[in-house]
């Protein structure tokens, strides 16, 4: 259901770097490195004939927002939904839908190797994703002088930011892609029958045999265009959350999503922006859910955004979001709007404790 928006003004973050690459060029100078079989596999099934891809994929980077003098305006300002299911990338005809990238601080950095988490999964599906990851290093690096040379000098300088790096000097940068085809749909269920009695995910995705892979990999045709945001969580600290670390999740989820918007209107002026997110920062980096689920919540109200879609894939998760949620109710009613260090404090005095990895 749609509530009413607060009238406090959405932040807009600045814009460090960026590049747009002719996807089929891309696809033809900077391949994926692939060093695991199976992911090999998933990419042969995925473009039989190379990625023919037309059109363009733009890439952005953005600079840490200043959050300490920003408004969470409550928790009825995002029109909210639960999906059962994995991220689908599925559009909507009147907002510009993003979907996070459960980011390393080194873009992409394991998409070839033996590791299949969400960003793994993400990149097997759009390869582009490591092509655009590869193009990135060929410029930083000097192998790829003719595209600088190309360049004027005003889009020289906006490449010249565009680092494949999420966090840079422990800030968060994150890193948008919009327009990246997504080529193959990749099931990592639990589904005996077709060879997967637990599932594709993580580590038991490069043990698998090819077979296996071969049936969980559905091509797709014609690709779909997916925008990906991607940002870091921080990683697998101890204890009960200091008003520190609240303060740097916030601070990374305003800045990923006012990012969004901003793209969003550059893409599609007058549309609303919609993200699809998960359990963000809460698998190998053992964040608390309910904690992690009500932060970006938070971040979403207060950058603006119109909708968010929560995916969960079993009972549980969707538990686990409703007390979030529930929670962040009950804070709004006592609270909203409230200033930001107002609302980590609340938070940081609910003794929310880190987890553990769960090694994937």
């Amino acid at each position: 259901m749609t509530r009413a928006r607060s009238q406090s003004i959405p932040p807009r973050p600045q814009r460090l770097g960026a590049q747009t690459f002719d996807a089929a060029e891309l696809a033809r100078e900077h391949p994926p490195r692939l060093r695991v079989a199976n992911k090999q596999l998933v990419y042969d099934i995925a473009c039989p004939n190379g990625q023919d891809d037309s059109g363009a994929v733009h890439c952005s980077r953005w600079a840490a927002l200043a959050i300490d003098s920003l408004i969470w305006p409550g928790s009825e300002a995002v029109e909210l939904r639960v999906h059962q299911g994995v991220f689908d990338y599925a559009d909507a005809k009147d907002a510009v839908s993003w979907t996070l990238n459960f980011a390393h601080s080194d873009l992409f950095c394991a998409y070839g190797g033996p590791h299949f988490a969400q960003d793994e999964i993400q990149v097997a599906e759009h390869p582009a994703l490591a092509s655009v990851r590869e193009a990135l290093l060929a410029y930083f690096t000097g192998r790829d002088e003719r595209r600088r040379a190309s360049m004027s000098e005003p889009a020289r300088a906006l490449a010249d930011g565009m680092l494949p790096c999420t966090v840079v000097a422990g800030r968060p940068t994150p890193v948008l892609i919009a327009g990246a085809p997504r080529r193959c749909v990749v099931a990592t269920d639990i589904d005996p029958a077709r060879g997967r009695p637990l599932g594709l995910y993580g580590r038991r995705f490069a043990r698998a045999s090819p077979e296996v892979v071969r049936m969980a990999t559905t091509r797709l045709v014609p690709p779909t265009r997916s925008n990906i945001l991607a940002m870091e969580a921080p990683a697998c600290l101890r204890g009960v959350y200091t008003e520190e670390q609240l303060h740097h999740i916030l601070e990374t989820a305003i800045t990923g999503f006012s990012a969004a918007r901003a793209v969003s209107g550059e893409l599609a002026p007058g549309r609303a922006t919609m993200i699809h997110t998960g359990y963000w920062g809460c698998g190998a980096y053992g964040g608390d859910r309910t904690l992690m689920a009500m932060l970006q919540l938070v971040a979403a109200a207060t950058s603006g955004i119109e909708r968010v879609v929560f995916h969960v894939v079993d009972r549980q998760g969707r538990e686990t979001f409703a007390r979030a949620s529930a929670a962040l109710d009950t804070l709004a009613g006592e609270l909203a709007p409230a200033p930001m260090s107002e609302m980590i404090a609340c938070l940081a005095a609910m003794g929310f404790r880190w987890g553990v990895s769960d090694g994937n």
